[in-house]
């Protein structure tokens, strides 16, 4: 199935990808709670018009945790508020990495400008999400992609 150009290409009028950031660095969490999470990455604000379904995913290649059952709790914010909790897991052992996170919700958000952002806390401890530049044998970028679906 061909896509035409004007559905991938963020700069045309009816794209499909309205924003896309991405991170190269670990990201170490910290905050304990929901309400003070540690930005992980957020994407550029858009417009939103109050009827259309937009995908926002997030990426990470690995995580890792410097305790013994340390937890890793990721949320979606909608600007400075937390709108749900998009990814919950627990590292049995200290110092190992754990498989990549990938989360995609679907949403109908309110008519206006949307900054969207992904950020997380931890149970105990230090835990880090890594992500790196790509290339061979390197981590790749890890990233906040919102698609319009509608």
């Amino acid at each position: 199935m061909q896509i035409p150009a004007t559905q991938i290409n963020a700069s045309g009028s009816n794209a499909m990808e309205v924003a896309y950031t991405q991170f190269t660095s670990a990201v170490n969490i910290t905050a304990n709670s929901e309400a003070t999470a540690d930005t992980i990455v957020t994407a550029t604000a858009f417009s939103a018009n109050g009827t259309s379904a937009y995908l926002i995913e997030f990426f990470a290649e690995r995580w890792s945790s410097n305790q013994v059952n340390g937890r890793l709790l990721i949320y979606l914010y909608d600007g400075g508020s937390s709108i749900g909790l998009g990814f919950d897991g627990i590292m049995p052992t200290v110092g190992a990495q754990t498989g990549g996170v990938y989360v995609a919700v679907r949403i109908v958000p309110s008519a206006g400008t949307k900054t969207y952002s992904w950020r997380g806390s931890c149970s105990l401890g230090t835990t880090t999400v890594n992500a790196g530049a790509g290339g061979n044998a390197a981590t790749f970028p890890g990233f906040i992609r919102i698609s319009k679906v509608t």
